[in-house]
């Protein structure tokens, strides 16, 4: 799990921050491994401090993320292992070209 905590960091800086972040208008919905939580909560800060944005956070274990979006809950940032990464994108659940390691 360590690489997880420390490619998230760099990942949710890399969609936090992105341009297309500043055009939102409600909250960001972020689904997050629960191992990324302080990390992801220092970055949230961060980017909402910077932005203007809210940011909805929600923690939990990786399997369970992927089962809520499997159930199509709707989410702009999923912080989870590249293998849950990959079965959502077996299911046509993630954006192409979207996925950052």
């Amino acid at each position: 799990m360590g690489g997880l905590v420390r490619g998230a960091k760099a990942t949710a800086l890399a969609v936090l921050l992105a341009g297309g972040a500043t055009a939102l208008a409600d909250d960001l919905v972020v689904l997050a491994a629960g191992a990324t939580e302080s990390t992801v909560r220092e970055v949230v800060g961060t980017f909402e401090k910077e932005s203007g944005h809210g940011v909805a956070l929600s923690f939990g274990a990786v399997g369970k993320l992927r089962d809520r979006v499997q159930a199509g809950e709707p989410a702009d940032v999923v912080i989870v292992t590249p293998v849950i990464v990959e079965q959502l994108g077996a299911r046509g659940l993630v954006r192409s070209g979207s996925r950052v390691d």
